[in-house]
């Protein structure tokens, strides 16, 4: 089901969609690699470390401020929260008003919010600023996977958010064990002022890319229910990807939230250089995934690419020697290289380029539940039973996402095969 609504703010006709994307297409013609492209992904890339940097280091934040881990795992739980709020409305506005002013929102933002958590060193008003960092992240992660989309050509899009994705494994190489060596050479005040720095630096970035119009039609055509307009903030045709990423995300919140301080309680090794090795095990596959996938489709990489996390989650909980650690986190990662590039694609692979933010954004809800979840469950668990129970407990989230596909996802026009098989139908009955 396609929710599409007649309400009083008209974007455009199917019509002048169909137009405004054949000529934007035959503009860029099959070239990945242009100045926008190169500008937005480098602008993910400094807002990603950025946000990494504060991943590895959150915790030990909260724990200064006398965070129990139940209070970490529930800042987490609430950040991810009001991501989840924020993702259908940046979504809706960037389908309907605008591709430029939510993201310049976003980035202000993330600017702003490592200065207040300097200025407010109190637990309850650190996390309500870390509630409104949820937003700010939310709506410029929607923006910049939306606007770079815009910029890659369709015959190259598999191999195109594999690169962009790409910029997501170095910020994970560069931001986790960058930010703990920061944190604890310079301490907070210069940590924190380093991290505003990288959103104020991708202003720059922002200020160069050429932003795609959103045609508005200001004309009353009667108004629809509150629950039809809710609705019409996501997108069905995502829904098979994000219950994918939802399952293999899950355990991920967990990882983030409590991995540095699981490697230092246990003495396995150092958790920045886990994150670094996981970045480099997804940063290894990113490349390879998109292009396969555009080939072959996604069933093999998913297959693979669950394995190599229940491997690596497994491997990680009974490692005694720092190198099986780092050995843990490269498998780990791999599983993210090789289904990250191939769920964003079956995300949109049957969305129109005016429903490109509603798709995304419901997409990456996604990603918001599982890792507020992993958060808040990782928590309760480890508090109650340890670390070690608590990954291997969280590990089933793999089984049940191959399980998924094969019985639900592989079935849905999302699915490379199915696609395929409708796109060769049209071609017949056309010709």
């Amino acid at each position: 089901m396609y929710f599409h609504l007649h309400t009083n703010w008209h974007i455009r006709t199917k019509r002048h969609a169909q137009i405004e994307e054949g000529a934007y297409a035959q503009a860029k013609g099959d070239r990945l690699w242009t100045r926008d492209f190169c500008s937005i992904s480098l602008l993910n890339l400094l807002i990603l470390t950025g946000g990494n940097m504060l991943v590895s280091t959150f915790p030990f934040y909260l724990s200064e401020l006398g965070a129990t881990k139940v209070i970490i795992g529930l800042v987490a739980s609430i950040y991810y929260a009001t991501s989840l709020i924020m993702r259908p409305i940046a979504g809706w506005w960037l389908d309907h008003r605008s591709r430029k002013s939510i993201f310049l929102a976003g980035i202000c933002s993330l600017a702003a919010l490592p200065l207040l958590y300097l200025m407010l060193p109190v637990l309850p008003l650190v996390v309500l600023l870390r509630a409104f960092h949820g937003f700010a992240w939310a709506a410029t992660g929607t923006a910049c996977t939306t606007n770079a989309c815009d910029v890659m050509p369709q015959s190259r899009f598999g191999e195109g958010m594999g690169m962009f994705g790409l910029t997501n494994s170095l910020a994970m190489v560069i931001g986790p064990a960058f930010g703990l060596m920061l944190w604890e050479s310079v301490g907070e005040v210069p940590f924190f002022l380093f991290i505003s720095s990288f959103a104020g630096i991708s202003l720059f970035l922002f200020f160069r890319f050429n932003f795609r119009e959103v045609e508005q039609h200001w004309h009353r055509a009667g108004r629809a229910p509150l629950h039809a307009r809710l609705l019409n903030l996501f997108d069905e045709r995502a829904l098979p990807a994000m219950s994918l990423l939802f399952f293999l995300c899950v355990p991920g919140g967990a990882v983030s939230s409590f991995i540095a301080l699981y490697a230092a309680e246990a003495a396995k090794g150092s958790g920045g250089l886990y994150f670094t090795f996981q970045a480099l095990g997804t940063a290894s596959m990113r490349v390879f995934a998109g292009r396969y996938g555009d080939r072959h489709g996604e069933k093999l990489l998913l297959y693979i690419g669950c394995l190599s996390f229940l491997a690596g989650i497994l491997l990680m909980v009974i490692a005694q020697a720092p190198a099986l650690f780092y050995i843990s986190a490269f498998l780990y990662g791999t599983g993210y290289g090789l289904t990250l590039p191939t769920l964003q694609t079956m995300s949109l692979r049957n969305v129109p380029n005016q429903r490109r933010g509603a798709a995304s954004s419901t997409y990456l809800c996604g990603f918001d539940i599982s890792y507020g979840l992993g958060g808040l469950i990782g928590g309760a668990l480890a508090e109650a039973f340890g670390y070690g129970v608590m990954f291997v407990s969280l590990s089933v989230c793999f089984i049940i996402c191959a399980l998924i596909y094969k019985l639900w996802v592989s079935k849905t026009p999302a699915a490379f095969d199915v696609y395929v098989a409708m796109q060769r139908k049209k071609l017949q009955e056309l010709g």
